[in-house]
Order: C-alpha cells, then sequence, then structure tokens
C-alpha cells in the first residue's frame, strides 16, 4: 500500500505546483506517463486476470498460426492481433505488455495533453480511478483509444471518430457503445431535464431494466442475445461479487450524483458558454445512467460506464479552475481526502492482486 500512496504523493505535490502556476506541465506529464508504462510491462503476476491474459499469450504455438483453443478464440480479433504480433518478436509476455502499454499511455498522454487544462492534475484523477492502467486489462486499452477519439469530437469530425471508435470495438466490445456520444456531445440540457432524466433513469433501473433486458436475450439476435445471456449468468451468480446488486447500485450512483451535483453547482454557467465542456459534463452524466440502467442487470454490464466516468479527468480540473480562491482551497483540501479515499477502496478491494508489486526482476 506504500508504494501506491507514494506515487499518489508526488503526483499530488506536483498536481498543487501545476495548478498554483497555471499553466500546463506537460514535460512533467510525460515524465509520469513514462513512469507509469514502466511500471505497466515490467511487472509479473500482478494485477488482476493476470493468469488468464498470461494464458492466452502462451497458447499461441505459432504466430498468425490457425489456434485450437476455444477460450482464446472468443476475444476479440485486434486483442488476438495484438498477441501474435508481439509473438512474432518474442516468446517474451513481457513484450505483450509493452506493446499495450505504449498504445494506452500514448492515447492517454496525446488526449491529456490536448484536453486538460491542468495535465498533472488530470493523471492524478485517473491513476485513482485505475492504477494510472498499470495492471490493465482489454477494456483499459480500448478507453484508451476511446479518450484519443474525444479529439474528433471535439474537432466535429465523425468519420475518424468513427474509425477509433472501431478500432477500439475490436479490442473490447463493449466500446461500440461510445458511438451513441457523438450526437449527444453538443447538447445543452438545462438543469430541470438534467433532473428528470435522473429520476427516469432510477424509474427505469429499479423497475423495468430486468424485463428489457429479457426480452432482448430472447430475440435471437445472435451474438448479441448470447452476450447478454452470458451477462445475466454472471449478474446472478452470488459468489461473484461481495456486495448485492442493491449495494453496488447504491454506492457507485451516490458517488456518481455527489460529483454531477457539484459540477452543475459550480460549473452550471460556465457550461453554457463552453461547448467542449458542456459536452463532457453529458458524457459523465450518461455513464452515470447507463451505470444505473445496467448494474442491477448485471455487474459485467454495468462496467461500460466506465467509458465515461473516466471523462471526470478533464471535468475536475475545471472546478479548479473556475472556483474563486476560498471555494478552491476546500475544493483542493476535499478532493485530496476523496482521491485518496478512492484510491484506497481500489487497492484493499484486490490485495492479493496488487500487494505487494512484482516485476520481471
Amino acid at each position: 500500500m506504500l508504494f501506491y500512496f507514494s506515487i499518489f504523493i508526488f503526483l499530488l505535490f506536483f498536481s498543487f505546483y501545476e495548478i498554483s502556476s497555471s499553466k500546463k506541465k506537460l514535460s512533467i506529464c510525460f515524465l509520469f506517463i513514462l513512469f507509469f508504462l514502466i511500471l505497466s510491462f515490467i511487472r509479473w503476476e500482478t494485477g488482476t486476470d493476470w493468469k488468464n491474459y498470461y494464458s492466452i499469450f502462451k497458447s499461441i504455438k505459432e504466430p498468425w498460426g490457425y489456434n485450437d483453443d476455444p477460450y482464446t478464440n472468443q476475444f476479440e480479433i485486434g486483442f488476438i492481433f495484438l498477441n501474435n504480433l508481439a509473438r512474432t518478436f518474442s516468446n517474451s509476455y513481457t513484450i505483450m505488455l509493452l506493446l499495450e502499454g505504449l498504445i494506452i499511455y500514448s492515447c492517454l498522454y496525446i488526449s491529456i495533453s490536448k484536453n486538460s487544462i491542468y495535465p498533472i492534475f488530470s493523471l492524478l484523477i485517473y491513476y485513482t480511478m485505475s492504477l494510472a492502467g498499470i495492471f490493465f486489462v482489454r477494456q483499459t486499452i480500448a478507453m484508451s483509444i476511446l479518450l484519443h477519439s474525444l479529439i474528433y469530437i471535439k474537432n466535429r469530425n465523425f468519420l475518424f471518430f468513427f474509425l477509433i471508435v472501431i478500432i477500439a470495438t475490436l479490442i473490447h466490445r463493449t466500446a461500440i457503445i461510445f458511438l451513441i456520444t457523438y450526437p449527444l456531445f453538443y447538447r445543452h440540457f438545462k438543469l430541470r431535464q438534467i433532473f428528470l432524466i435522473i429520476c427516469l433513469t432510477l424509474f427505469l433501473g429499479l423497475f423495468f431494466n430486468r424485463f428489457i433486458i429479457n426480452i432482448l436475450s430472447n430475440l435471437n439476435l445472435g451474438i448479441i442475445s448470447a452476450k447478454i445471456n452470458v451477462y445475466l449468468s454472471l449478474g446472478s451468480d452470488e459468489s461473484y461479487t461481495t456486495y448485492s446488486s442493491t449495494t453496488v447500485l447504491l454506492r457507485g450512483l451516490l458517488n456518481r450524483l455527489f460529483l454531477i451535483g457539484i459540477y452543475l453547482i459550480i460549473l452550471n454557467k460556465i457550461r453554457k458558454n463552453n461547448p467542449f465542456l458542456n459536452g463532457l459534463i453529458n458524457l459523465n452524466l450518461l455513464g452515470v445512467i447507463l451505470y444505473v440502467l445496467l448494474t442491477p442487470i448485471s455487474f459485467s454490464l454495468g462496467r461500460v460506464s466506465v467509458y465515461f466516468d473516466i471523462i471526470q479527468i478533464f471535468i475536475l480540473p475545471y472546478l479548479i479552475k473556475y472556483s474563486n480562491k476560498p471555494t478552491r482551497k476546500l475544493l483542493l483540501i476535499f478532493l485530496t481526502l476523496y482521491l485518496g479515499l478512492r484510491l484506497y477502496t481500489i487497492v484493499s478491494s484486490y490485495p492479493e492482486a496488487y500487494i505487494p508489486y512484482k516485476t520481471i526482476f
């Protein structure tokens, strides 16, 4: 735990330095990105799903050849392509991790440098949400690619946005849901509309979602129906998590709604004249909606909301920038405690996966 909080303290220190200077510190941000990249590929037997991903890599006996392993063949073609590409150069799984890490952190740096007003602070937030992607899985790779697509939403370039989303979908199927962000990004919702949307979402999420999803699962929609049935079986497995679906829903919902409330209180007037900020808040709100609708059905389905939750790394810096000095000080104190608690929760939830951090050395 000390290892992870030491990184947190360094990120926090340089975040305060960046905020106090009111200038982007891209060189420092790049060094942190490089540090996380190194940590991501020198790790060994550390992180969730380590054994599963390692076995996939080892199941490829001959690069680009036929693989009769049924477990491996169920994964997306983009992910299998990366495994074959890495195996072309080496039998070492570390090379595979390096290849994936280069994709993740290249996309992350480009996105943060272009879209964040405080890049180091954004990286701090990202670190407390996902341990900066050090222990990445397929969805982490897809998520970093989707973050890169924000540049094309910002520039209203649908073709490149569409292509980026499709690439992410080749790594993790659920990334296809990000296509709905394009038409929603530049919509402006009034506070009353947002309140009604949240209330309607809660009503549907608590009373009608399982009914609707059962209908979809029985419509013989091929792989879609098959996937839905898998997610339903996962959601009904009591051993899948130590918490009930209601507990998970309420904990996650309170966290998300609390942040959305702060955004709208402090940034409501700002977002009217800042289309990009308004769009970011729309996406984060969409994440809340998906979380409420899908989590009661299945914890696995509910994870698609992470593609939208991660937008917090761009919104929270606006809170600091556009708050007055007394409010800014209080926000920095609050966010320090909040982010520290979130980091502790992540690590303590899976101590056997993260502690100790083991390397190839």
